[in-house]
């Protein structure tokens, strides 16, 4: 697949400087109304307006985007949008130009400009549900660049909505994380970078949400690990059976690989039974250093992957039997 684009998200996030042949595709992947602001060097007006655009963008967090673009550099443009004369601000809905000015605004008129083409929230829901379901479908049909528009389209309305932006984008990344197993392994790295790149414009404070943690570590599982053939797999299960095979090692593979699969219950079942094996196996006094460190690494892995579990029944059903275990130390 193409690599897909970051959503437009920077310079500071949602103000963009255009050239007349990026205008095209960054209108058509917008799906927040969008403030055409031709301007040049020479024009005062130009210049007085600008700071008044950028100030209301950034308080209105990405319900509306800015594009500039140098009315010098990009005169093809000036003629398909009929514009005759500088400042010219135009407002777009879906690509298509809704209203305009072409004078000097005070930021309380640019401000009442601006407040009825923003969205309410449940449109943003209807939005980013319509978006979730394409790429769903686009997964289902292993359309890799489908579902990559699709998602990043769902990350503009999760970053332009007022609220919940944490909650939309964990089902974002975790829809991402369920599709990729229809996918060939060769197209799922460009993927998990659009997803890190998703991540990387989010706020602090949105990264603190324990269900986006959650999708995070899985990502991160994802990347590390890759997600490996069913032969493969088969491969790694037939280690364990090998005497000569270190089989910690070997259980760690495993159930590293059957987790990126997303057959989570597998892996905490292969992790669990080394566990249980070794609880009742040699006394405690006779454990060698050696397998003490092998035992706390896998219950280590056991532990990480119970609190990534996207079933917290589930999860909470093997923490149970995690606890149950005699001798155990946490």
């Amino acid at each position: 697949m193409t690599e897909p684009s970051a959503p437009a998200l920077a310079e500071p996030p949602w103000i963009v400087s255009l050239t007349e042949e990026q205008l095209t595709a960054q209108l058509a992947a917008a799906r927040v109304p969008v403030l055409l602001d031709f301007w040049a060097s020479w024009c005062a007006p130009c210049r007085a307006i600008l700071p008044l655009l950028e100030k209301l963008v950034l308080e209105f967090k990405g319900q509306i985007l800015l594009f500039k673009v140098d009315a010098e550099q990009s005169p093809e443009l000036l003629q398909r949008f009929a514009v005759k004369g500088l400042p010219a601000v135009l407002l777009l809905q879906n690509g298509i130009e809704v209203d305009r000015f072409q004078q000097t605004l005070t930021e309380s008129q640019i401000r009442a400009f601006i407040q009825p083409w923003l969205r309410q929230p449940a449109q943003e829901s209807a939005l980013l549900s319509g978006c979730l379901q394409q790429a769903e479908r686009a997964f289902a049909a292993a359309d890799a660049d489908q579902a990559a528009f699709s998602l990043n389209q769902a990350c503009q309305i999760a970053f332009a909505a007022q609220g919940g932006v944490a909650l939309m984008l964990a089902d974002i990344l975790n829809i991402l994380l369920e599709g990729l197993g229809c996918l060939p392994r060769s197209e799922r790295g460009a993927l998990i970078q659009l997803a890190e790149s998703w991540l990387a414009a989010a706020d602090f404070s949105v990264l603190r949400e324990p269900k986006l943690q959650q999708a995070q570590a899985r990502l991160a599982l994802q990347r590390e690990q890759g997600q490996q053939s069913l032969d493969e797999i088969d491969a790694l299960r037939q280690q364990l059976t090998q005497p000569e095979v270190q089989q910690s090692s070997a259980v760690l593979a495993l159930a590293g690989a059957l987790a990126a699969a997303g057959d989570y219950q597998a892996a905490l079942d292969v992790l669990l039974d080394f566990l249980q094996s070794r609880c009742h196996g040699k006394p405690q006094a006779s454990t060698s250093l050696a397998e003490t460190a092998d035992y706390q690494q896998v219950q280590a892995r056991l532990i990480e992957l119970i609190d990534i579990l996207p079933d917290r029944v589930l999860a909470n059903r093997y923490r149970r039997r995690l606890f149950e275990l005699p001798g155990l130390s946490l």
